[in-house]
């Protein structure tokens, strides 16, 4: 909501005086960024008939143990799930992205997913992969609040040909829908090396204000694309609440209140 000057922030539950804060909000964004472009709605459940873009693909190239290396788009050698890695490692950014509200995915029963599935899409039957086939792959806008954020700089995972460091890992970022909702019930949305490597101000020191705040104004938005991530069963009702995420995270902005939208890459925290 909009008083005088000053610009509040409403729960995501409550969809359409989100979808009207999102519009105000882009209209007086100040000059310390570049935003995605303004948004004209937000979208309370995803349409099948929006446009996918084609995956684009590249190598990523870094040093981990004082080593160097070179990681493909579909993870480490011989991996289990290439298909699910080169959907996490796409390198190219939403052209189209759609105002989702944080229930459109966060909401189980509004996002499909085969729920007897193996954790590897790689022995899912045709059925299986069929069910997700319409969402996966959509370009998303989508604003919450983050509950607990994860640099996985310590742990090396298949998707990143098992190099750690936090060059060379994601962030695990637990997204809610309003302040009070525990991170059982978030929607996991990362950053990956290919876009962190081009954000020199994504630092997790710099949304470290807004982790768990339980402040209504600490909105976080981030840009990227749908992915069905079958690895983490295993977190469900702890770390998550479904396993479609954002991934990759290809913009990030935080919400500061009397300015309205910034970048992370410029946001002082």
């Amino acid at each position: 909501m909009v008083a005088g000057q000053d610009t509040g922030w409403v729960a995501a539950r409550f969809l359409k005086r989100i979808a009207a804060l999102d519009t105000s909000v882009n209209r007086r964004q100040t000059a310390l960024s570049a935003p995605s472009a303004a948004l004209s709605g937000t979208a309370i459940a995803i349409d099948t008939s929006w446009n996918k873009q084609a995956i684009e693909h590249s190598a990523l190239s870094g040093v981990s143990s004082g080593k160097s290396f070179t990681c493909g788009p579909n993870g480490a050698a011989g991996s289990n799930d290439p298909g699910t890695n080169e959907r996490k490692n796409r390198s190219d950014v939403p052209q189209n992205p759609h105002a989702i509200s944080w229930d459109a995915i966060g909401r189980e029963s509004n996002l499909p997913w085969p729920r007897q599935a193996s954790t590897t899409r790689r022995v899912w039957t045709a059925a299986q992969l069929t069910e997700i086939e319409p969402y996966e792959g959509i370009g998303v806008v989508v604003t919450g609040f983050i509950r607990a954020l994860r640099p996985q700089a310590g742990n090396a995972e298949d998707t990143n040909c098992g190099k750690k460091g936090e060059d060379n890992t994601d962030w695990h970022i637990a997204l809610v829908g309003d302040p009070a909702m525990p991170e059982s019930e978030a929607v996991v949305v990362e950053p990956t090396p290919r876009f962190k490597i081009n954000h020199t101000g994504w630092k997790p020191t710099k949304l470290a204000s807004l982790v768990n705040s339980g402040r209504a104004e600490d909105s976080v938005r981030v840009t990227g694309f749908l992915l069905l991530d079958p690895t983490h069963k295993g977190h469900l009702t702890r770390y998550r609440g479904t396993l479609w995420e954002v991934h990759p995270v290809t913009e990030i902005e935080v919400f500061v209140l009397g300015h309205g939208w910034v970048t992370l890459d410029d946001f002082a925290h």
